[in-house]
């Protein structure tokens, strides 16, 4: 469900950005709009308000994000992409025990923080009025970590063939291991202690993708009538 964009932006003729400043307006924007939603909240938060603190004008934000939920889906896509970016670059590529072990628990320092708990809170709370901002932000945060496990799974150098074959036994991981903790940290369970416990659990879990779910792949992308390999 869309709604019209809140507010009038402030007066001020800035127009469009250079091309060459483009990204950095459009991170300042999101810098701005994530401080405002998880301090005002969804309803408090108006494009009259960003564009005064962002300092950028109505053409620059209406370009970009035809309402409200657009700025939050952009929102939570950024923030998602931060911390893939992080895991990716931590990782060594390879389909190991440490590998997946180091990514896993990065995942877990990840999920377990004060934002992201709060843009999870914040979802959730908007859920009646906006089904579909609500369910498009959630397969944002969900795939992005099954995709962040899915790509060392198939292993450096993967075809798609390989990483789609990954996808279940990440899926698995992620809801044994993430999904439950995350109940307790929206309830407001201490988010220490529950990193503590998702690196316990992390351990058990990535024994078990050896084990299963990582044989499986190997398996199923190496038969020649299921899938092509380089």
């Amino acid at each position: 469900m869309a709604t019209q964009a809140v507010g009038a932006v402030v007066s001020g003729r800035r127009g469009r950005p250079r091309a060459d400043q483009a990204g950095e307006v459009e991170e300042r924007v999101l810098d701005v709009a994530t401080r405002l939603f998880l301090s005002h909240g969804f309803d408090r938060t108006t494009f009259e308000g960003l564009a005064e603190e962002a300092q950028a004008g109505k053409a620059t934000l209406y370009a970009r994000y035809r309402n409200k939920e657009a700025l939050y889906e952009a929102v939570v896509r950024r923030r998602v992409a931060q911390s893939v970016a992080r895991i990716s670059a931590a990782s060594d590529g390879g389909v190991s025990r440490e590998n997946l072990l180091g990514v896993a628990m990065l995942l877990a320092d990840e999920i377990f923080v004060p934002d992201v708990i709060a843009l999870m809170r914040l979802t959730i709370a908007e859920v009646t009025r906006f089904p579909e901002m609500a369910l498009a932000t959630y397969r944002i945060g969900y795939g992005g970590c099954v995709s962040a496990l899915a790509e060392i799974i198939a292993g450096q150098g993967h075809t798609p063939e390989m990483l789609v074959a990954a996808t279940p036994a990440a899926t698995r991981f992620v809801e044994r291991v993430f999904m439950p903790l995350q109940m307790h940290a929206l309830y407001g369970v201490d988010l220490p202690s529950l990193r503590l416990r998702a690196r316990e659990d992390v351990a058990h879990a990535v024994d078990g993708l050896l084990a299963e779910g990582v044989r499986d792949v190997r398996k199923a992308v190496h038969s020649p009538s299921t899938f092509k390999t380089r």
